[in-house]
């Protein structure tokens, strides 16, 4: 369209070039669009996209007449191993002495394979770029039509434990939420429940915690090894004096008080800094200190079974905590306030067109302590530096002075499926005084009713 491109013949044919590349750019955006849609709605399905029953396939192949090729003897020798109707996963690795260069020639293989004995093949593609599955299975020669086609149906439920059917983010979830309702247990573990009861070959989030969550319900604890023990340190010594020291450091702060035992009142450290600051002030002089990273390495894993406790020594009896009283606990009606919750999601995505949703509360109140005395917020905060052998308190808070409490409102974005997100839309603070603007109905009505006004 500029003047620019029909002033010389060179610019007519950029100009072309040009007007290509816009072409194959707009459709091959009109094609990532189609298959987004395409994927969102395979995802929202309540059954696989492909189906075993509904999508294997068994051809039979007969017993050739000939020698066997040399490409097909492993595969030969192993079918002829096993007994009649037993299923037989091909493998490249093991019925191959190389593996296929490419899909084509992995499809002429199949084309073309005969054994010594008679055989059915049976296929199935999960679809996406997941390979075919194929199961080779001996059968006899001399087979009626109603035998092949009952004999096919069993090797078909026989082999279903090779085959892989993936399964729909939307069953996934609906599992999820019917498995919350009945009891309390960690992704991790409703993932391995999942995939135990339904055989799917989705990937797991975390196979190697998946793995460990088998053997514990297998009840083989004594697999699990503590990864720490694997971890010797730095051989040399070269901050043995530091570490001395620092290990002293932290026992001083763990000796037990008249009031509480093993319960640090706050923590003793602001950070990691300080902490290496304070240890060296009690080392000689010319003693050499490591950097955070490396002290960081001496402290306890949270977890120490976990592959990032191969990093950890646990020379020095110190963790990242959060304060106890900051934990949620459980209750007996926590599971009725949760299904409460989700009805009220459900009505408010079916009448978000003529429904405002607002969620309102104070949350905490901050206790304003005198100079020079700290105490506990009461709130989920930064994680701090604390013994192991103890628990990381606070203050009592009975030091505090007086308190604010700040109050938050946030006009929810109602989505359109209940499953979605809540927590998008406006959200407006209000400090309030603890003594004369006193928390109760009337104040939160009147300030949501202020928030409403004035909402767009």
């Amino acid at each position: 369209m500029k003047p620019v491109i029909g002033n010389s013949p060179q610019w007519k044919k950029e100009g072309e070039n040009i007007r290509q590349l816009a072409d194959c750019m707009s459709a091959y955006r009109e094609y990532l669009l189609l298959q987004n849609q395409v994927t969102q709605k395979n995802q929202s399905l309540d059954h696989p996209v492909r189906t075993i029953d509904k999508f294997a396939t068994i051809e039979h192949r007969r017993m050739t007449s000939t020698d066997v090729k040399s490409c097909y003897k492993l595969l030969d020798e192993d079918v002829r191993s096993k007994p009649k109707s037993v299923p037989i996963l091909f493998d490249e690795d093991k019925h191959l002495d190389r593996p296929f260069e490419d899909y084509l020639k992995r499809l002429r293989y199949f084309e073309k394979l005969q054994l010594s004995t008679p055989v059915d093949i049976i296929r199935f593609c999960p679809g996406g770029s997941i390979l075919t599955t194929v199961c080779i299975v001996k059968v006899n020669a001399n087979r009626s039509e109603s035998e092949i086609l009952i004999d096919g149906a069993r090797m078909l439920q026989k082999s279903k434990v090779h085959l892989q059917e993936f399964h729909t983010r939307a069953q996934r979830s609906l599992f999820k939420q019917k498995l919350q309702n009945v009891t309390k247990v960690l992704p991790s573990e409703a993932d391995l429940i999942y995939k135990e009861l339904t055989l799917d070959a989705a990937t797991v989030n975390h196979p190697v915690t998946q793995e460990r969550l088998r053997l514990i319900f297998l009840c083989e604890q004594g697999l699990l090894a503590d990864l720490r023990n694997l971890n010797a340190g730095r051989p040399t010594g070269t901050y043995d004096v530091f570490f001395d020291k620092l290990s002293g450091v932290v026992e001083e702060v763990t000796a037990a008080d008249d009031r509480r035992h093993n319960v640090s009142h706050l923590s003793q450290w602001i950070s990691l800094d300080e902490l290496i600051k304070i240890s060296s002030k009690k080392c000689p002089e010319g003693t050499q200190i490591p950097s955070k990273s490396l002290v960081r390495l001496q402290f306890a894993p949270k977890n120490p079974y976990t592959r990032a406790a191969l990093n950890f020594t646990e020379k020095i009896q110190v963790q990242y905590k959060i304060q106890r009283r900051q934990l949620r606990s459980a209750h007996p009606d926590d599971h009725y306030c949760a299904a409460q919750l989700k009805y009220f999601k459900k009505m408010a995505s079916e009448l978000r067109e003529l429904a405002a949703v607002f969620f309102c509360d104070d949350k905490a109140k901050i206790p304003v302590g005198s100079p020079g005395c700290p105490i506990s917020t009461g709130v989920r905060g930064k994680k701090s530096i604390a013994p192991t052998c103890s628990t990381f308190g606070a203050k009592d808070h009975d030091m505090s002075m007086s308190s604010i409490t700040p109050s938050v409102i946030l006009q929810c974005e109602v989505p359109v499926d209940a499953s979605k997100s809540f927590v998008r839309g406006t959200v407006t603070n209000i400090v309030n005084d603890s003594v004369l603007e006193t928390s109760n109905p009337f104040r939160h009505a009147a300030a949501l009713i202020k928030v409403f006004n004035n909402s767009p």
